[in-house]
């Protein structure tokens, strides 16, 4: 063979040299059939492969002189070492061959000792404690369509090809359950991953070279078919030619794919009919969820590894979405814009302080702002808040992302009263992991002051649980307005918990017990009872007296042994008239019940458990 010499100009050889020896080898490997590997002269010259190919091909000129002299300088020596009619690229394949020793596979390496996140298996979740000790993946529980797997591994181990694509959602197990499958094969099989530079290049370059007993590792599948052009299409046919080729026998092709891309790639025949024809019947459905057999052979499984213990308990059994979404949901969270680091915060810092599941919008609006230096919030756009939260939404490999809107469903009635605060936006939801990470690490940080200004906005027990935590720290003011808020709505809980603060701070100030005796509501007896109780040592007669006769005439009866303690405290507190008012309230079906129930309180009535709670009560003097 004689090149197309190189003559220099500006600089060792010239760009159209370097083009009409490309465009001659391209041009000739087409006419004969042979390969072109472009990986030989790529990893020669240090020109990437697709640079090379976009040259020899037209699609673009080479204008960087150092590439073009180092691809010229490669190109002349191959020419100047040719001795035999053959394209040069084929002689180089016939070089490598050569170069094996006798009965070596041609590519891959051994299934054993291979690195399974080097072949996209996901990492899984870290434990929180003896990691070191735990093995590199969690264990694994089989699923039904690991039975079909293990069926085309046996029949490739037994000596004939075959193909199989997991087909499932991202994250729900595929490229995992391949992993597994693959080590079940005897020994000698090899695994090959063409990913390098590109992975249609990849294949399409080596693939004439799988020799029997070789994995080809399609994850990602998508990736190798749907491609511009027609490379997917030959790397289609490259497969099936593999697949069918006794020569090579016997191959196991493993790939996964999402729906959406089995849809594109098989629902056109006229377009694609390569990818339809080798992917026909090779699709094997991987389930999003855990269930039935499978969800309690995992309980079993977990044992002592804390990382499957932990997903056993993710929501809706998406046990592989928790293990492989996890560590990208950190990632996001440890490398998250300001805004949305001080959102996730907040919602930290109200969780762990004992908010309910559902954070209000106008909650972390408010509160996320203290939470950013002056620096970080100037340079917050207008739209911060509609930003950060786009971004906290998105998912992270399966899982929800770090904050995301819960989305309500239809009401069957009409909604709870609550605080127009909250109840006129849409809440949200801290992600698992993440409200786990908070308890643990945000355990010793003060909140700062805006986020207990913003709790205003919370539903009134929230604003109630959030008081005690403010109490607890010695924030008297922020509880006090927090639990005035949430007694203003009627939680009489709420009101005790104002009126003994008060009473503690500010003894004789009787505001805090006027406001607990004229709004709370009447829902609970019991709490009416402990607030009643807290109001008479606190000296508020008066409004004890009020709130006395509140309860008498209206407090709700549906549960009588409540109400029993409510008449317990009416009598403590020397409100005969008011008991007098309630007793005749009482529905006659519920009356034994009432008495069962407050005759186990003869240490405040004064009668023995067996005597007549008629007598013990003075019956006729109730009516």
């Amino acid at each position: 063979m004689v090149a197309t010499p190189f003559r220099p100009v500006s600089g060792p050889y010239t760009a159209s040299g370097v083009l009409a020896e490309l465009a001659r080898l391209w041009d000739q490997a087409k006419a004969t059939g042979t390969l072109v590997n472009q990986a030989q002269l790529a990893r020669k010259s240090g020109v990437p492969r697709t640079t090379l190919s976009d040259w020899a091909t037209g699609k673009a000129l080479p204008r960087d002189a150092p590439q073009v002299a180092q691809a010229g300088t490669v190109l002349a020596q191959w020419a100047g070492q040719a001795d035999v009619p053959l394209p040069v690229w084929e002689r180089l394949l016939e070089a490598d061959q050569s170069a094996r020793a006798p009965g070596e596979p041609g590519l891959g390496r051994p299934v054993a000792g291979l690195d399974p996140f080097v072949l996209e298996v996901h990492r899984p979740v870290a434990a929180d404690g003896g990691a070191g000790e735990l093995p590199l993946l969690p264990p694994y529980v089989r699923r039904a369509h690991d039975e079909d797997l293990a069926e085309v591994a046996a029949r490739a181990a037994g000596g004939r090809s075959g193909m199989a694509v997991l087909v499932g959602g991202s994250s729900t197990g595929k490229t995992r359950a391949c992993w597994e499958a693959v080590h079940q094969l005897p020994a000698g099989w090899r695994l090959w991953h063409p990913f390098d530079p590109a992975r249609p290049e990849a294949a399409l370059a080596d693939l004439i070279r799988v020799g029997p007993r070789t994995v080809v590792w399609l994850n990602e599948t998508q990736l190798y078919l749907d491609t511009p052009g027609d490379t997917g299409e030959r790397v289609a046919a490259a497969l099936r030619t593999l697949l069918t080729d006794p020569a090579r026998v016997p191959v196991l092709i493993l790939g996964t794919l999402w729906p959406g891309h089995w849809d594109t790639l098989t629902r056109s025949r006229d377009t694609r009919p390569q990818a339809c024809a080798v992917l026909a019947g090779t699709d094997i459905p991987v389930p999003a969820a855990f269930t039935g057999p499978a969800l309690e052979d995992l309980q079993r499984a977990a044992g002592g590894d804390t990382r499957l213990a932990a997903a056993a308990g993710a929501p809706d059994g998406q046990v592989t979405q928790y293990l492989a979404g996890v560590p990208e949901l950190m990632a996001r969270y440890r490398n998250a814009p300001p805004t949305a680091r001080a959102l996730i915060h907040a919602a930290m810092d109200a969780r762990r302080l004992g908010h309910s599941l559902g954070l209000p919008h106008a909650l972390l609006e408010a509160a996320a702002p203290a939470y950013l230096t002056d620096t970080e919030w100037n340079g917050a756009g207008e739209d911060w808040l509609e930003q950060a939260l786009a971004w906290t939404a998105a998912p992270c490999k399966g899982v929800a992302g770090p904050l995301t809107r819960i989305r309500p469903r239809p009401a069957a009635g009409p909604p709870e009263a609550g605080p127009p605060e909250a109840t006129g936006g849409p809440v949200y939801r801290l992600a698992d992991y993440l409200d786990q990470h908070g308890r643990r690490h945000r355990s010793d940080t003060f909140p700062p002051d805006g986020f207990w200004s913003a709790a205003r906005h919370c539903f009134p027990a929230d604003q109630a649980t959030l008081a005690d935590a403010a109490r607890a720290r010695g924030l008297y003011r922020h509880a006090a307005q927090l639990f005035k808020n949430a007694t203003a709505h009627g939680d009489s809980n709420a009101a005790t918990r104002l009126v003994d603060l008060m009473r503690s701070l500010h003894p004789g100030d009787h505001r805090a017990a006027r406001l607990a005796a004229a709004g709370v509501s009447l829902v609970d007896p019991g709490a009416v009872a402990v607030l009643l109780d807290s109001l008479r040592e606190a000296g508020a007669g008066e409004q004890a007296g009020a709130l006395a006769a509140r309860a008498a005439a209206g407090v709700s009866l549906d549960n009588p042994g409540a109400v029993a303690v409510l008449l317990d405290s009416l009598r403590e507190a020397g409100e005969e008239e008011q008991v007098r008012v309630l007793v005749p309230r009482l529905p006659a079906a519920g009356m034994f019940d009432l008495f069962q129930q407050a005759a186990g309180r003869q240490f405040r009535f004064g009668y023995e458990p067996d005597a007549s709670p008629a007598a013990s009560w003075g019956w006729e003097d109730l009516y």
